[in-house]
């Protein structure tokens, strides 16, 4: 290889290994997703490890820490939760690179996959005691370790370089579309797609002469991949009205309106949409404690449905807010996260802020069973299982 190809490959793995590091750091919550892990940060540790080209070090140690910074500037992880990210996923990384000479890909994996979980198990009960356990989600960092495989038996075949970009786009796209599908909205078509696609590519890379016949390749060998990758992107992007909250719950740092304090900001002037900053003071006596636990997806909605659970000191602090677990209407099943059916019954959460709750609750005398119509701020609980709920709620109105 002369040395402007060097030069080109280490700026290309750079780039690469960057891109893949502040996609997977922006995603990043509070909490696990509960199939998913951490997001796609695990994904680029174990694709940018396996894969490692020249520059990829740098790439990916700069993109992890832009990506946590948009998160921090965004607010939408705690502090704590970025600085230990920066630092678990540079360990796990270089760990990786370490390891697989010694002990091969696999187990190299392995071992870096377990020393995360330890350490988010490790601060998650320090932090939180017994409810701490949630981090445990975090072994399901294991799920991205098929498609980073198939990206290193692609690098490793050393094709030509349209059809090696192509199939690894193919299965960079599946595994986001997966991602993206089932993590905080369940999307089943585009889910299923990606997941046959990924499937299809692993029965490809696991041919003896290796990820594509050296023999016999057409036109079409060579087109598929990048339109299959397309056509993913594009089913995805068609799913329905629950995309869009899917991709702003995944993205959340990366959308204008998110950084600082400005989801909060009202921009709404429906009736019966609340102006002003929704979160109030962020305390636990005025307003939305810890807005940083909470995603916007909309500042003011109004749902309807019937009251299953009450809870008048919900949160991990006992924070005072009055909670109410509601089973939707027909119609209102959009407001559902998937940890919302995982975790909470397929309930709505909804929750009144201490000083909001003698103006909203009043004499209302709220029971299991009745039906009630609810407006407010449709967040998800990235500290919590990613539940959705109406938090904070400024109209609870008993209904016939």
């Amino acid at each position: 290889m002369t040395e402007e190809g060097s030069r080109s490959g280490a700026a290309v793995g750079a780039a690469v290994a960057a891109l893949l590091a502040f996609v997977g750091a922006v995603t990043l919550g509070n909490a696990p997703y509960l199939f998913f892990g951490y997001g796609l940060s695990a994904f680029a540790v174990f694709a940018v490890g396996l894969t490692c080209r020249p520059g990829s070090r740098i790439g990916f140690v700069l993109g992890l820490v832009l990506g946590v910074a948009v998160a921090l500037a965004a607010q939408s992880v705690f502090l704590f939760v970025g600085v230990g990210a920066i630092v678990v996923r540079l360990l796990q990384f270089f760990l990786l690179l370490r390891l697989r000479r010694r002990v091969g890909d696999l187990a190299a994996c392995l071992v870096a996959l377990l020393v995360g979980v330890f350490l988010a198990i490790a601060v998650g009960l320090v932090t939180y005691g017994g409810e701490g356990i949630q981090p445990a989600f975090a072994v399901f960092d294991v799920v991205y370790l098929a498609p980073a495989w198939m990206l290193a038996r692609i690098h490793a075949a050393r094709l030509p370089r349209f059809e090696g970009t192509g199939l690894a786009a193919l299965v960079v796209a599946a595994t986001l579309v997966a991602f993206a599908s089932a993590s905080a909205f369940l999307l089943v078509a585009p889910l299923v797609a990606a997941l046959v696609a990924l499937a299809l590519v692993g029965a490809l890379v696991l041919r003896k002469r290796g990820p594509l016949p050296l023999t016999r390749r057409t036109s079409v060998d060579r087109v598929a991949p990048p339109v299959i990758a397309a056509l993913l992107l594009a089913l995805f992007l068609v799913s329905g009205p629950a995309v869009s909250p899917s991709v702003r719950a995944i993205a959340y740092p990366l959308y204008p309106d998110s950084l600082a304090a400005q989801q909060w900001i009202q921009t709404s002037s429906a009736a019966g949409c609340r102006a002003g900053d929704l979160a109030g003071g962020r305390t636990e006596a005025s307003g939305v404690w810890s807005p940083s636990r909470l995603r916007v997806l909309s500042t003011c909605v109004t749902v309807s449905g019937t009251v299953q659970a009450l809870t008048p000191t919900s949160g991990p602090a006992v924070d005072g807010d009055y909670g109410i677990d509601l089973k939707v209407d027909p119609g209102y099943g959009w407001t559902l996260s998937l940890g919302s059916y995982v975790l909470n019954d397929g309930n709505l959460h909804v929750e009144v802020v201490p000083s909001d709750q003698a103006a909203v609750l009043g004499s209302l005398g709220l029971t299991p069973g009745a039906h009630v119509q609810v407006t407010g701020v449709w967040v998800l609980d990235t500290d919590h299982g990613w539940t959705s709920e109406v938090h904070p709620a400024w109209s609870v109105v008993l209904l016939p």
